[in-house]
């Protein structure tokens, strides 16, 4: 619960000469290995913010309250002022206490008509302000319909837990203690992991695996290129997994999440239809004529493999495929947070995209040998069931529930999981629940609760309001 009143002066009380500064506030507890001396300081810390905090709040109701007494003031002393000139030139026009209304001119009164000659200048105006607004923010905010005094009162502590930035935790003190190390191995692990796979799957995949790398390079540009057309407008996330991501560790509005992965997977289903349009004369013959020594089911495979992602080899297991969809992912969106960390070494302006295409790059080599590297959940779906509706065998497409366990019950956590990787180990930010303390953790899961059992509980009550109406219908008639 957040503290009273009361409790912070306890607190203060306690610490005695101790003070808290702005500098303590602002940085938190000094990082120290010993938990039991952080307990006290994060206390503090936490309760000194809460504190301003509360008198922020207080002191922006007294600034509220003091300009609306001097814009009555003012406005009762200009009255008496009218008042005091009507009297003194001996009008009879009466000026009301609440509304002091300009004397109107009568008939004979009436402006003359104005000419463009009688213009001493040019009255067109040579300036005009102009202003732009941020598409982040929204043009109506919180002061345009400010909350009453009864209204501040019942929302006081579902404001704390939302205003009050608190993200200094036990963790994130030993964090900011061996940040460069946890930086370096976590860097490390993903270095080498990439390039060994890398390797693994040039060796032991022969030609094929060599000729990937152009597929490779091919999906890294064009995901380039993607990011390119859309980066502007919607962030060009082009999966769900990264979606999903933004939306936990990033604070991406929930309201934008279905729009985003509807639109990925129509974008993902034209084009399978598009794609194969395009080449459609040339899968015919190569279905119809397959090469020597492969059946035309084998090769109706291939076809489907230049689609859809899969087992590629007999020797490749579902748990195997499934890990390694699993680490792609996690990789991917380990790299994405990094590259959208300003506190860590951000890219210049305009080769994000440039440098996510490498990523993918290498990401495709290095773990497309056994499945073909969804990482995307849409990215298999849409062309699959384009495919499916263009009227390609059920069992090619469909076989093995791999279009489940792969791209989405193994891409979805390892994105999650690659996502926890960087915030545990890097980001600071205060908003990422990794960086939570856990009373806010606690209290925001029992807000949730609380809301879903009040809609849940809607319907029910309907039912039972009509129910009950009913009735006094049936009564009154009777």
């Amino acid at each position: 619960m957040v503290p009273t009143a009361s409790e912070i002066d306890t607190i203060h009380n306690q610490q005695g000469d101790t003070e808290i500064t702005e500098g303590d506030v602002e940085q938190g507890p000094e990082p120290t290995l010993r938990l039991n001396r952080v307990s006290s300081k994060l206390q503090a810390v936490r309760a000194e913010r809460e504190r301003r905090f509360v008198e922020g709040r207080s002191g922006s109701k007294k600034i509220g309250r003091a300009r609306a007494d001097s814009s009555s003031s003012l406005q009762s002393q200009t009255q008496q002022l009218r008042r005091e000139n009507s009297a003194q030139q001996g009008s009879t026009v009466d000026v009301l206490p609440d509304v002091a209304e300009e004397h109107e001119p009568t008939d004979h009164e009436q402006f003359p008509e104005y000419t463009e000659q009688d213009a001493p200048f040019d009255a067109t105006p040579s300036y005009r302000p102009t202003y732009e607004f941020d598409d982040s923010f929204s043009a109506k905010t919180a002061l345009d319909n400010p909350p009453s005094d009864d209204e501040l009162t019942l929302t006081h502590n579902a404001a704390l837990e939302e205003e009050v930035y608190n993200a200094h935790t036990h963790w994130s003190v030993l964090r900011h203690r061996f940040r460069h190390s946890l930086a370096e191995s976590l860097a490390c692990f993903v270095q080498l992991t990439l390039g060994f796979s890398a390797d693994l799957a040039i060796t032991l995949g022969g030609a094929s695996a060599n000729n990937a790398i152009y597929g490779s390079l091919a999906w890294g540009f064009a995901t380039m290129t993607g990011i390119y057309i859309a980066g502007g407008p919607s962030g060009a996330h082009l999966n769900p997994v990264i979606t999903i991501v933004l939306y936990i560790y990033r604070g991406f509005p929930k309201k934008h999440i279905g729009s985003y992965v509807a639109a990925q997977f129509l974008g993902a289903l034209a084009a399978g239809f598009v794609s194969w349009a395009v080449f459609s004369s040339q899968i015919d013959t190569y279905i119809a004529s397959p090469a020597r020594g492969t059946t035309e089911k084998e090769a109706t495979q291939t076809v489907l493999n230049a689609f859809v992602t899969g087992l590629r080899n007999d020797n490749v297991t579902l748990a195997c495929g499934y890990f390694s969809e699993f680490v792609a992912t996690a990789f991917l969106a380990l790299i994405v947070l990094a590259l959208g960390d300003d506190t860590n070494a951000p890219p210049g302006a305009g080769t994000t995209a440039l440098i996510l295409g490498f990523v993918i790059c290498v990401i495709l080599q290095a773990f497309g040998s056994n499945t073909g590297a969804a990482i995307n959940p849409t990215r298999d779906l849409g062309p699959r069931i384009a495919l499916w509706i263009l009227g390609y065998p059920v069992d090619l497409l469909w076989k093995g529930n791999w279009w489940l366990w792969g791209p989405w019950l193994a891409c979805i956590p390892g994105g999650l999981v690659g996502a926890a990787m960087y915030d545990i180990c890097i980001f600071e930010g205060g908003e990422s629940p990794v960086n939570y303390p856990r009373k806010r953790v606690w209290r925001a899961g029992h807000k949730a609760k609380k809301k879903w059992a009040k809609r849940l509980s809607r319907p029910f009550k309907g039912r039972l309001a009509r129910k009950k109406k009913g009735q006094e219908q049936v009564e009154q008639k009777a």
